[in-house]
C-alpha cells in the first residue's frame, strides 16, 4: 500500500492544503520504515548474489549496498526529514516539493536501480533530486553550482554510478561553521558523458572515515566500462576535484 502511495505522491504531488505537521511527520515516519525494510531486502539480495552470481553482479550489489547504507542514516535521512518538518511548521510552499523529491529518491533506489542499465535521463533526475534535497538542508554558507548540459534521452548508464562522487562532495565539503563551495557540471555530447565535481575541503578523510563508495565505483568502472572511461582525482589549493569521462 505504501509504495503505491509514494508513487502516487511522486506523480501528482501533494495537495495545496497540506495537513498539519503531525500528519506530515506520520507520513515521513512510514516512509522511513519502508526504506529500512527495503534495506533489509537488499541485504538479503546481496548475500544470495555472493553465492551464485558472477563478479560483476557482486560488485554492483556491493556498490548498491554501500550507497544505501550511507544514505539510510541520521546524517542524510533524518536531516532531510527535519528539514521537511521545519518547512511544514512554517507552512512553506516548498514542503510538498521536498516530500516528492525524497519519495522519488527512495523509489528510484529501491525499485529501479537494480537493473543492469537504466535510462540516463532517470539517473540524472535522481541526481538532481539528491542535490536539491541536500541544498535544502544546508545553510546559507554553501555556494552551490549545479549544471547539466546535453541530451541524455538516447543513452543508458549503469545505475548509481555517478552518485558517490557527488555524495563525497557534500560529505567532506559542507560545514555549518565555515563557508563551503561545491561545483557539479555534467555534459553529454557525441556519446560521451563528462562530469566535473569540485568541493572546498572542510573535513579530512580521517574525520569522516574512508571513501568506500568511491572505491567501489572505481571497481565498477573497471568492470562495466573497461577501456571506455577516464577518471582523475586530485587535491589542489584546498579543493578536491574529480574529472570523469564516460563513453556511453
Amino acid at each position: 500500500m505504501l509504495p503505491q502511495l509514494l508513487i502516487q505522491i511522486s506523480l501528482t504531488g501533494l495537495p495545496e492544503n497540506l495537513p498539519p505537521p503531525g500528519r506530515i511527520m506520520s507520513v515521513l515516519f512510514f516512509m522511513l520504515i519502508w526504506l529500512l525494510s527495503s534495506m533489509l531486502h537488499l541485504l538479503g539480495r546481496y548475500q544470495r548474489s555472493k553465492e551464485h552470481n558472477a563478479q560483476l553482479k557482486v560488485e554492483k550489489s556491493n556498490a548498491e549496498l554501500s550507497w544505501l547504507k550511507a544514505q539510510i542514516n541520521p546524517h542524510f535521512l533524518f536531516n532531510s526529514l527535519n528539514s521537511i518538518y521545519s518547512l511544514a511548521l512554517t507552512q512553506s510552499r516548498h514542503t510538498a516539493d521536498a516530500v516528492v523529491k525524497l519519495s522519488d529518491i527512495m523509489r528510484y533506489v529501491t525499485q529501479e536501480a537494480h537493473e543492469d542499465w537504466v535510462p540516463l535521463e532517470k539517473e540524472l533526475a535522481y541526481i538532481t533530486n539528491y542535490v536539491e534535497l541536500q541544498q535544502l538542508r544546508c545553510n546559507e554558507k554553501l555556494l552551490l553550482r549545479f549544471e547539466k548540459h546535453g541530451d541524455a534521452a538516447p543513452f543508458k548508464i549503469a545505475p548509481l554510478l555517478l552518485i558517490s562522487f557527488i555524495e563525497n562532495a557534500f560529505k567532506y565539503g559542507v560545514s555549518n561553521h565555515h563557508s563551503s563551495s561545491i561545483a557539479i557540471v555534467i555534459k553529454i555530447r557525441e556519446r560521451q558523458l563528462e562530469m566535473q565535481v569540485e568541493n572546498k575541503i572542510v573535513h579530512s578523510f580521517s574525520e569522516n572515515g574512508t571513501a568506500t563508495g568511491i572505491n567501489n565505483t572505481k571497481q565498477r568502472l573497471q568492470l562495466q566500462y573497461p577501456g571506455r572511461h577516464e577518471i582523475n582525482t586530485n587535491c589542489l589549493r584546498g579543493y578536491y576535484q574529480v574529472n570523469l569521462k564516460l563513453f556511453l
